[in-house]
């Protein structure tokens, strides 16, 4: 019986032993796996960070009257192609900047013909904002409002960031409200 008892003590002591041993090891190679995935998550948000940064400040697609701040010129983003952006930008990059226009307020009016004409308005704002501008001849430009650059490149899981910028509508002479997103792989979807 004293023989069982200390090969069973001898036994609970190597199983506590192996199960620690597994636990420091498990936390050593688990640390690592962490660090490693939050590094590589760290580079696609300072790849993000400086994609933006480098559009904005761009000349080839920002207009020079308007160089102190992030201002992108809507003939320029119209001609622009998803292998220009790829060769500027980097490869693998999603791009969109959409242009935000003022629609006006139709809850107050009372005239029925008013209204209707009001509302028609809005329509056609919400119409030209979603329109995609392709620059192919479509003659959409400049009656558009959204500029989507290597859609193909869009995956389920990017890193996406977006900042306000003013679009300089050349045609009308103007600056408008929009939206510049971009999104950077960050890795197999």
């Amino acid at each position: 019986m004293k023989g069982q008892t200390a090969i069973m003590e001898y036994m609970i002591f190597v199983f506590m032993a192996m199960v620690i041993i597994f636990f420091v090891v498990a936390l050593i190679f688990g640390y690592q796996i962490l660090q490693g995935s939050s590094r590589k998550y760290s580079a696609v948000e300072e790849n993000t960070m400086f994609a933006l940064h480098k559009m904005m400040t761009t000349p080839l697609i920002s207009t020079p009257e308007y160089q102190k701040s992030a201002v992108l010129e809507d003939a320029k983003l119209t001609v622009l192609t998803c292998e220009d952006v790829e060769q500027l930008f980097g490869e693998g990059l999603w791009v969109q900047v959409k242009a935000f226009y003022e629609k006006p307020d139709c809850t107050g009016i009372q005239n029925l013909p008013q209204r209707l004409a009001c509302q028609q308005v809005r329509n056609d704002i919400e119409q030209t904002e979603s329109r995609e501008c392709t620059g192919s001849g479509q003659n959409d430009y400049p009656d558009c409002g959204t500029w989507t650059f290597c859609p193909e490149n869009r995956k389920e899981r990017m890193v996406y960031r977006s900042l306000p910028v003013n679009i300089y509508r050349k045609m009308d002479n103007t600056v408008m409200l929009g939206s510049l997103t971009v999104g950077v792989s960050g890795g197999a979807s």
